[in-house]
């Protein structure tokens, strides 16, 4: 189907919680425990963004703000998601994966066509999800890691921005120069 944008293939999901009864979840659990699930939704009308061996699909309403290579960020009114590839990226992973917050969720998992390490956590009024992909490009950027986070304030801003996230691929070298 054109314009469907899918999640696949859960490795592995761990959760300090556990992934109780989806019936007795809140909706702000549910959409902790969704990061390590296929969700479905539609990118038709979307724009795509590519820069430096990576591209995203945005809904219209909002668009990629940065002209900086190896970072992509979309804006919202409560949030953001940040995309970096760097060397370093992995580190700012796992400085987010150390803290163990009530109710977090941690996989592998495959985010649009990247496979991924996954943590996702809902605490203070904050939703958030940060992925790390390990270097799978060629030339020089056979070093660099990628990270990416969402952060919102608000459930529907959280799950769009997860949307967009989901919608990373990797593309050849020939087909990222902009």
């Amino acid at each position: 189907m054109a314009g469907l944008a899918l999640g696949w293939g859960a490795v592995g999901c761990a959760s300090t919680r556990g992934t109780g009864d989806p019936e007795v979840l809140t909706a702000n659990e549910a959409w902790v425990q969704r990061a390590c699930r296929a969700e479905m939704f539609d990118t038709t009308g979307w724009a795509k963004y590519q820069r430096s061996g990576i591209q995203i699909s945005v809904p219209p309403s909002h668009k990629e703000t940065s002209e900086v290579p190896d970072y992509l960020y979309v804006r919202t009114s409560r949030g953001g998601l940040t995309i970096w590839r760097h060397r370093d990226a992995h580190y700012r992973f796992d400085q987010i994966n150390t803290v163990v917050r009530p109710g977090q969720v941690t996989c592998s998992i495959t985010y649009g066509g990247l496979p991924a390490e996954v943590v996702a956590w809902n605490e203070k009024g904050e939703f958030g999800t940060a992925i790390k992909v390990a270097p799978q490009w060629d030339g020089d950027d056979s070093d660099k890691w990628l990270f990416a986070m969402v952060t919102s304030r608000e459930l529907a801003e959280a799950t769009m921005l997860r949307h967009v996230l989901r919608t990373i691929v990797a593309v050849p070298a020939r087909e990222s120069r902009r």
